[in-house]
């Protein structure tokens, strides 16, 4: 415990055998001032000690312990550059085929397959193909489908499955045929690829339906 003269404020340790052993009086050993220890107790600790900080303790080096080095920032750039060559590969890999196809990335990609001698495969959109034209007409023993189509895409495509829908007077279909390019195309064009803004023609005579014909339409799939 710690008590405190009223005459000299000085502070002093007094254990419990002492302050049962004082009846009520304490001597001063600073001044001489008696005074009762039970009506000075204290719990603040002298100025001096009050002020005192605790020791700063430095962290031991023992020889056997190698001092690490900070990494150089020529590391930290080889491994940024592997952590995005990885994104780009991952990307690639599970994108592929829509990276392929797409617009914008495809002329890039088509000057890296020159440098690392790959080859991409063929760019098809069915929304860059455009019917010019289109006629459905009848003839004694047969219809005869012609259409005019159009690549508007930058690049080649291969010819389309077009699906031939005839329709009766009320709107409903009443027969349905894909025609694949080697069924509409003349036989002795050898050409498998449209190139850029070429148009081809069609005309291909088909069997009369049953029912009778009020219209068509034409897809391209």
């Amino acid at each position: 415990m710690l008590i405190e003269c009223p005459e000299c404020h000085q502070q002093h340790t007094i254990t419990p055998e002492q302050f049962q052993s004082s009846n009520g009086a304490f001597d001063c050993p600073n001044c001489s001032t008696q005074f009762d220890p039970l009506a000075h107790l204290t719990e603040t600790f002298p100025e001096q000690q009050r002020h005192e900080e605790p020791e700063e303790i430095l962290p031991t080096s023992y020889p056997w312990e190698k001092t690490r080095q900070p990494l150089s920032a020529a590391f930290w750039t080889m491994g940024a550059i592997a952590g995005i060559s990885l994104f780009f590969v991952q990307l690639f890999h599970f994108k592929s085929e829509e990276l392929m196809q797409n617009k914008t990335l495809r002329p890039w990609l088509e000057q890296a397959c020159l440098l690392f001698q790959c080859q991409l495969p063929m760019y098809r959109n069915i929304k860059d193909f455009s019917v010019l034209h289109s006629s459905f007409v009848a003839s004694d023993k047969f219809y005869t489908l012609q259409a005019a189509i159009s690549n508007q895409a930058e690049f080649p495509q291969q010819y389309p499955n077009l699906k031939l829908t005839v329709l009766n007077f009320s709107g409903s279909a009443i027969a349905k045929r894909i025609l694949r390019p080697r069924e509409y195309l003349n036989q002795n064009m050898s050409a498998s690829v449209l190139r850029k803004a070429e148009t081809f023609t069609i005309k291909l005579d088909l069997a009369l339906p049953n029912a009778q014909v009020g219209g068509f339409t034409i897809e391209l799939i």
